[in-house]
């Protein structure tokens, strides 16, 4: 079955490494940029996707059903992080800012991985 790649700098390698780790290689059909595209092209039947992060319904955006089925094994987790100056001193509303961040990180990562949680910088998980 052809690959639908969302294409964006370090994904594509990410998602690229599921296959190697396999010793697979990825049937490529289309390469994009935009997450919306993606879903719009699978749902259409031009292929399946990967995806980090569970979009917040099962329709693309022209209405077509998608179905969501998370990887089975071990994935490599995503990493994620801010860029900051760190010659600059933070201010209350950064520090607030980084709180909060890390607290919905914390509580949202199941939701938007699809379920699997792994560990995270934020603070512990379940």
């Amino acid at each position: 079955m052809p690959l639908v790649l969302l294409d964006l700098p370090l994904s594509a390698d990410y998602f690229l490494s599921f296959f190697a780790q396999k010793s697979l290689r990825a049937n490529i059909a289309e390469r994009t940029r935009d997450m919306a595209v993606a879903r719009s092209l699978v749902a259409n039947g031009f292929g399946y996707s990967i995806f980090n992060i569970r979009p917040l319904n099962d329709l693309a955006p022209d209405g077509q059903p998608l179905r969501f089925i998370p990887l089975a094994g071990h994935p490599r987790p995503m990493k994620m992080g801010m860029l900051m100056n760190t010659s600059l001193d933070r201010s209350s509303l950064h520090k607030a800012f980084l709180d909060a961040a890390k607290a919905w990180i914390s509580t949202n990562s199941g939701r938007i991985t699809g379920g699997r949680i792994q560990g995270s910088k934020a603070g512990k998980q379940p």
